[in-house]
């Protein structure tokens, strides 16, 4: 897909303050993206929160979207992450940058190895996505979705799959709920719709 992504926003001038100092001390997990990271004072802002958030697990979530990214942000990120989210094609471009094997599931292994990662999880649009989490690999062919916009369907995703770990659910059931929030967002028109978890069952 190709993306307008507008400049100036908001989230290119995130400052530290007091609140966001206590936010971070007090937070079990931090989530953050690379794309939000194309501003110099957002990426300097995240840092803080990171070295203020000393327990929280660390997510990243590798959105590369031309031409807002670079090799040297998207790999500190990955340096500082616990768990990380790419989909196939942002692999494809970290095995050209890093060498890794040939083959995705050699290749996202070896980026495990390499950033010393607890979890990552590669999705595959319609075809689901992998997940590495506690030693096990947790494959998903995804849930079947009539498209009616996929805008918010990666979010939903990552959002479901954190929830579902933060409250100790194994990998694979993790997996699943995270795919049924994924298909049933992308079947419906904006990217936050309203839910109950029995939609996710059809």
């Amino acid at each position: 897909p190709a993306y307008t992504i507008v400049q100036p926003v908001a989230w290119d001038h995130l400052v530290w303050t007091g609140a966001l100092a206590a936010e971070a001390s007090a937070a079990s997990m931090v989530v953050f993206g690379s794309l939000a990271q194309r501003a110099p004072a957002t990426r300097a802002t995240l840092r803080r929160v990171l070295d203020t958030a000393a327990d929280a697990t660390v997510v990243c979530d590798i959105n590369l979207r031309a031409p807002f990214f670079d090799q040297a942000v998207v790999e500190a990120s990955l340096e500082r992450a616990d768990l990380v989210k790419l989909n196939d094609d942002e692999l494809d471009l970290l095995q050209e940058w890093y060498g890794l094997p040939e083959g995705r599931d050699a290749a996202a292994e070896a980026l495990l190895a390499r950033f010393d990662l607890a979890t990552l999880c590669v999705t595959r649009g319609a075809e689901g996505a992998v997940l590495w989490h506690e030693g096990m690999r947790h494959v998903h062919a995804g849930h079947r979705a009539d498209v009616v916009d996929t805008v918010g369907a990666g979010d939903a995703f990552l959002a479901m799959l954190l929830s579902e770990l933060l409250a100790g659910t194994d990998g694979a059931t993790a997996l699943d709920w995270a795919n049924r929030l994924g298909a049933y967002v992308a079947e419906q028109p904006g990217a936050t719709p309203a839910y109950a978890r029995g939609d996710l069952f059809h």
